[in-house]
């Protein structure tokens, strides 16, 4: 059988890596994200619907519409990131868009989404299993 004592260290080092490793993904993407916000416009939308997600389940994707400086209004669903559970019809929400392709875009559509909070979540969880582990 395995010592308890090599066991603990053990699974004290995975628990460590992992927090590292969702500090350091939830950074990356949080970096990629704020240079893509510094270098595209930033424009007013707004969710006018929700979309049903393809295979069904009960959460849905925003359909954001917005209008790009060139003054083309864009309607489109977001399919990357968060998708909702609850409706939010009518939230007004930032928009930063690409000026060579005003249909690739980013949105915020709640305040935790910004920041990569998955991956923050995730190491915050591992940080506190890693802590209690500790003990």
């Amino acid at each position: 059988m395995y010592d308890t004592g090599d066991t603990m260290l053990m699974m004290r080092v995975v628990l460590g890596a992992l927090v590292l490793l969702c500090v350091a993904v939830g950074l990356l993407r949080r970096r990629r994200q704020d240079d893509l916000r510094r270098s595209w416009p930033q424009v007013p939308g707004e969710v006018v619907g929700t979309r049903a997600p393809i295979g069904g389940g009960a959460r849905h994707q925003p359909v954001i519409r917005y209008r790009t400086q060139e003054g083309e209004t864009i309607t489109l669903i977001r399919e990357s990131g968060v998708s909702i559970a609850t409706p939010v019809t009518g939230r007004r929400v930032p928009v930063w868009y690409d000026p060579a392709d005003p249909q690739r875009f980013r949105t915020q559509v709640y305040p935790v989404d910004r920041h990569g909070s998955f991956s923050f979540g995730v190491a915050v969880l591992l940080a506190v299993i890693f802590l209690v582990a500790w003990l």
